[in-house]
């Protein structure tokens, strides 16, 4: 399952979350593994046609003093944006994942994000290599 994150760090952050409920990634079955890795390339093509890159971190945190607070396995996709100074990327960016302040987004933000990227999951998908 994909889903747009309710406390984003930037726009298009997404989760990659496995259908069976485990708490931790070690916990996942093999074929588990595979349906993420056949997911994230479709992911990075969305990034590619909505934000113009193909550049994303991935996060999943295993454990409460990892900062786990859902205990069900989910994989923050996160696009990062092409900047000509990197600087501007790890103040804004990575600053956020470890000094996290959240934003949340309200009901209509929401559903603007969720709406601005769906189409893309519905078209068929040639993933770009």
């Amino acid at each position: 399952m994909v889903l747009q994150d309710r406390a984003p760090i930037a726009k298009g952050h997404l989760l990659i979350i496995p259908k069976r409920h485990v708490a931790r990634a070690h916990e996942l079955f093999q074929d588990e593994w595979k349906e993420l890795t056949d997911t994230l390339p479709r992911v990075v093509t969305i990034f590619q046609k909505a934000f113009n890159t193909d550049q994303y971190l991935i996060l999943e945190k295993n454990g409460p003093y990892a900062g786990q607070t859902v205990f069900h396995v989910h994989f923050h996709v996160i696009p990062i944006p092409s900047y000509k100074d990197e600087d501007v990327i790890k103040f804004t960016l990575f600053s956020k994942i470890f000094d996290i302040k959240p934003y949340r987004l309200d009901d209509e933000e929401l559903k603007e994000e969720v709406t601005s990227l769906r189409h893309y999951f519905q078209e068929p998908i040639e993933v770009v290599q």
